[in-house]
């Protein structure tokens, strides 16, 4: 570029020279001033041409190595030569790709076809699982009574300290859909079946239908494990419910749309000690609950409104049904007195067989959560309907009201249980611990919770009363007051006071028991 340059400024320069040794006409020849404004122009030219080359030079100086003045110029990629052998070779792995692809289709096709025709039920023979696990509940328990409770019901004298539950479980899964749990009580040195069962899940309409013996689905309260209710003990109203019993059980769930379902039909007596109360002679019968959630906070997992309805019906064997309640605090086994403790003979209320052809139990259950703070409600019904012969039909009745707060913020929506309508393990923000450092001990809280129940049951009615002769009818109001710490999701301190209000032989009476409890779940 710049020879070109060069060699046009040379041959101006040759013009002019030759016009000034080589005189031409008058009217042709240029003049001083032309002569002037063509030298300007020319030094303006090489002055353009200089700054031009320092800008190649400097263009040059920053191109990568291997491209430079004399590189050979590049060719788009369009006009590149390639092999045929290159070619050859790639149309052959687009072949190849194109027919593995195919090939899937058509099995995901001919799976999603086959799947029309395949029997209800599947069981594949892989990820057989079994898991051990287990929980015990250490209590000492302080009573009070007052001289007309004592009148009442007799003098308990028991200042308890022992295992209020020793449970051992074993549970898995096997065989694609299939469930089982084997779980006993050791405590007080007997052995109690609890929940003993095995069932099929993921099954088309049903979702889980269970065999053995296990809670029947009736009352947020007794559905709750025993080892994540918030107090010692269930509230008094639970005394209605049929608990553990053997038979087949129905869940069906629409997590999607926020309820469950849940049947099953029993036979057979209950063993169970939890409440402290419970129809004590076997009988058959239908339970059902359905459960809903008008509002979750899915995103937060901090709030919810849950309602749900339950209802039963049962027919005693014999024709023989009774009630009775130790209350909110109930002795180990094992521990002083506790044979006449677990033998019936200490009750705050106990209505005594009642001759009976059906019994029809209706509940109700509300539990409402707002961050830390929860509130819970159930009335639970039982409409006996008696022998002719002896009496008129009976209606007994109870209900409670819990609430709570998480001092160090957790929420029971987060521990809320959707595929069952029901609460389960509580897990603190950070498990309590105590760490020595250079600078200082580390520590941390665990979930604290303070929680309050009013509980209140009523058995008396018609004949089943004091004026009828029945000395062990009445009423019973407790209050509760408890502190939970929870220093792991399987380590929990707790603290239990509970006032009763006794009505019993048209006196009323009081009763305080304190109860101190280390719970550990394995």
């Amino acid at each position: 570029m710049r020879s070109a340059k060069r060699l046009a400024l040379a041959a101006i320069l040759g013009v002019g020279l030759f016009s000034l040794n080589n005189p031409v006409v008058a009217d042709d020849a240029p003049t001083a001033a032309d002569i002037k404004a063509l030298l300007q122009r020319l030094e303006a030219a090489e002055k353009r041409n200089q700054e031009l080359e320092k800008r190649l030079e400097s263009i040059e100086t920053s191109l990568p190595p291997k491209v430079g003045k004399y590189a050979e110029p590049m060719v788009p990629v369009s006009e590149q030569q390639v092999e045929p052998a290159a070619v050859t070779e790639l149309d052959q792995r687009i072949g190849r790709l194109q027919a593995e692809w195919s090939a899937y289709k058509e099995e995901k096709a001919a799976e999603a076809s086959s799947k029309e025709d395949e029997p209800i039920l599947k069981l594949a023979t892989q990820n057989f699982t079994v898991g051990v696990s287990g929980y015990t509940k250490l209590d000492s328990l302080f009573f009070a009574q007052d001289t007309e409770n004592i009148a009442s019901v007799g003098g308990i004298n028991v200042d308890s300290l022992g295992f209020r539950q020793a449970r051992f479980e074993l549970s898995g899964t096997g065989w694609g859909n299939f469930e089982y749990k084997y779980e006993i009580d050791l405590a007080g040195a007997r052995v109690e079946f609890k929940d003993v069962w095995a069932g099929l899940n993921d099954i088309p309409f049903f979702d889980e239908i269970v065999f053995g013996h296990k809670k029947a689905p009736f009352s947020l309260n007794e559905l709750t494990s025993d080892k994540w209710i918030t107090f010692f003990e269930p509230a008094l109203p639970n005394l209605f419910v049929p608990q553990r019993k053997t038979g087949m059980y129905v869940n069906q769930r629409a997590e999607d749309y926020g309820w469950t379902l849940q049947y099953g039909v029993y036979r057979g007596g209950s063993d169970d000690n939890t409440a402290g109360g419970v129809q004590t002679d076997a009988d058959a019968g239908w339970v059902s609950r359905v459960t809903f959630l008008p509002w979750y906070d899915e995103y937060s997992k901090r709030g919810l409104l849950h309602i749900g309805g339950n209802f039963g019906v049962a027919e005693p064997f014999d024709s023989v049904v009774s009630y009775s309640t130790k209350g909110e605090l109930i002795p180990a086994p094992g521990s002083n007195e506790s044979d006449a403790v677990h033998g019936d003979t200490f009750n705050q209320l106990n209505t005594g067989n009642i001759d009976a052809n059906t019994v029809v139990l209706y509940g109700t259950e509300v539990a409402l959560v707002v961050g830390p703070a929860f509130i819970e409600n159930e009335f639970i019904f039982s409409h006996v309907n008696q022998a002719s012969a002896n009496g008129p039909n009976l209606n007994f009745w109870g209900s409670y009201v819990t609430v709570g707060y998480f001092l160090t913020g957790e929420s029971r929506a987060s521990f809320y249980d959707t595929p069952y309508g029901w609460f389960d393990k509580v897990t603190p923000i950070e498990n309590a611990f105590f760490i020595p450092t250079c600078r200082g001990p580390q520590t941390g809280w665990g979930a604290w919770e303070v929680a309050g129940r009013w509980s209140y049951v009523d058995l008396e009615d018609g004949n089943i009363s004091f004026a009828g002769g029945n000395t062990g009818a009445g009423t019973l109001s407790d209050l509760t007051f408890g502190v939970n710490w929870y220093m792991t999701p399987g380590v929990r301190i707790a603290f239990n006071y509970v006032h009763s209000f006794l009505f019993r032989q048209d006196v009323g009476s009081d009763m305080d028991a304190v109860g101190l409890r280390a719970q550990y779940v394995w």
